[in-house]
Order: structure tokens, then C-alpha cells, then sequence
């Protein structure tokens, strides 16, 4: 898959109780050549396991308002379709997309 220049990562914190030993929390966004948004939200673990975290991507209404455009568990992908200018926000970031 083709990335463009624009991802963004947030280092999660959390009490030291909800992520077990061994263990360590994957949560990305990508916007990959097409102008899609892709979150990525997982919980690896050293011994192989890989939980699928909730993850979502939401679209700016108006001010304080959000509208849920992809949710799910694991990788979530709003498929572009258009090029109006938007903001969106997930995995804990603001950013601009063109994508209607």
C-alpha cells in the first residue's frame, strides 16, 4: 500500500494496570495515495498475541460536533470519495484531508 506524507502516531497512556505485561499499544492513522484514511489500533503482546483495539475516524460538522464516519475493531478505513476539504480526527489527532 502506497502511504502519502501525512500519518500520525499517538504514544498512549495508560494505567500501568489496563495494558499487561509484555505487552505494548499500536494506534496510527495513514492516508494512503488515494486520499483514504486508514486507523490502525492494536494491542501486541511478546508472546504473539494481537488484540484488535477500537478504533474510529471522525468528520468535523461544526463547532464541537463530530460525525462518526468508520468504527470498528483493528483497522478502520473511510473510503475517500471526492476531493472537498475536510477536517477529520483519529488516533488522538486533527488534520485537514481533501476527501468529500
Amino acid at each position: 500500500m502506497a502511504v502519502a506524507a501525512l500519518s500520525g502516531a499517538v504514544t498512549v497512556q495508560a494505567p500501568a494496570h489496563a495494558i499487561p505485561p509484555g505487552c505494548g499499544w499500536s494506534l496510527y492513522y495513514e492516508i494512503d495515495a488515494n486520499q483514504n484514511i486508514l486507523v490502525h489500533n492494536y494491542l501486541a503482546c511478546e508472546n504473539g498475541d494481537i488484540t484488535p483495539m477500537l478504533a474510529s475516524i471522525q468528520r468535523y460538522v461544526s463547532p464541537g460536533v463530530w460525525t462518526t464516519v468508520a468504527s470498528g475493531h483493528g483497522t478502520v478505513v473511510y473510503y475517500c470519495d471526492g476531493h472537498a476539504y475536510n477536517v477529520y480526527r483519529a488516533a488522538g489527532d486533527e488534520f485537514a484531508n481533501t476527501c468529500g
